[in-house]
């Protein structure tokens, strides 16, 4: 790897698309962020059906992690603290993270006819 930064998506993401990834690219500004991270309103999340483990409070509101990331390359090779910036969105797409068979019908049911 020779890239100043790094996209990572360490989650299970059934969902996820190109579009959904190219706006969190643009999203992204390397001269200002050392790192972003997706997040989804917890509200989202919820009216799918699935009850996040975690959340973390930004602006009054609930977010859900949703496992894709930008970071620094070499800040994190170092083992360096990177500032995070948070993209908030609503996006289905980073919702359903596949973590234990409970989200596994959610998951389904947007493949239903």
């Amino acid at each position: 790897m020779n890239g100043d930064y790094v996209l990572t998506c360490p989650s299970d993401l059934p969902l996820l698309t190109t579009e959904v990834v190219d706006s969190f690219i643009e999203y992204f500004v390397p001269d200002v962020m050392q790192s972003a991270l997706a997040v989804v309103d917890e509200q989202t999340v919820g009216r799918i059906g699935i009850e996040s483990s975690y959340t973390r409070g930004d602006g009054g509101r609930n977010w859900v992690l949703s496992g894709i990331c930008i970071m620094n390359r070499e800040g994190t090779l170092r083992g360096e603290y990177l500032e995070e910036y948070l993209s908030q969105t609503n996006w289905v797409e980073l919702s359903v993270n596949m973590n234990t068979p409970r989200e596994l019908d959610p998951a389904r049911s947007y493949f239903r006819e």
